[in-house]
């Protein structure tokens, strides 16, 4: 039977408490690199974010291609505030799509669910003639009640949809950073080729 050696997990335990040891998550964003889609804070050449995909990155300038056009623009590193890579795309297009789907298979099954069969008028007393012409039928209640459910549906995509995920990220590849860890803080030091 082997023993179990307890010592040797309580002192390697001991140990990390006390100098704070954190171990850097498989998530910990990673350094910019051309192709990369980020969004940048540049206080100095744009009062907004700058959002777009990196082309060119050197020593002294980042070179951004802006969303939705084909120009790029040439920032200087030390201009850059902050940095952020984008994870995961907007998916809120895609929701609302689906969603208005959705909206348009429930208006059509509601509409032949409520619709009545329509038949052509018969007889000629006034009354009867008068129910028969306000008779819906399937296709037209669809068409109404497709009116509510297809925007509602979008709409409803829309939000349940996830938006882009950003995360902060950096232009250096060696960083030094001070964290918290359990009792104390903790240095983080990494070095990204």
């Amino acid at each position: 039977m082997t023993r179990f050696p307890i010592r040797r997990f309580l002192v390697v335990g001991l140990i990390a408490v006390v100098v704070g040891v954190n171990v850097a998550q498989a998530d910990e964003p990673g350094p910019v690199a051309p192709g990369l889609r980020v969004r940048l804070t540049a206080p100095s050449v744009s009062g907004k974010r700058l959002v777009g995909t990196v082309v060119g990155l050197d020593e002294a300038t980042l070179t951004l291609q802006r969303q939705g056009g084909k120009e790029t623009l040439q920032l200087p590193r030390g201009a850059i505030t902050t940095v952020e890579t984008s994870w995961h795309r907007s998916r809120k297009g895609k929701g609302a799509l689906i969603g208005a789907l959705v909206g348009l298979g429930t208006a059509v099954a509601l509409g032949f669910a409520i619709g009545d069969d329509c038949g052509p008028i018969q007889g000629d007393e006034l009354f009867a003639r008068l129910v028969d012409n306000l008779c819906v039928g399937k296709g037209e209640a669809a068409a109404v009640v497709g009116i509510l459910t297809v925007p509602a549906g979008a709409l409803l995509g829309l939000a349940v949809a996830p938006g882009e995920k950003w995360h902060p990220s950096s232009l250096e590849r060696l960083s030094v950073r001070i964290t918290p860890a359990r009792g104390g803080a903790g240095l983080t030091v990494s070095l990204r080729f």
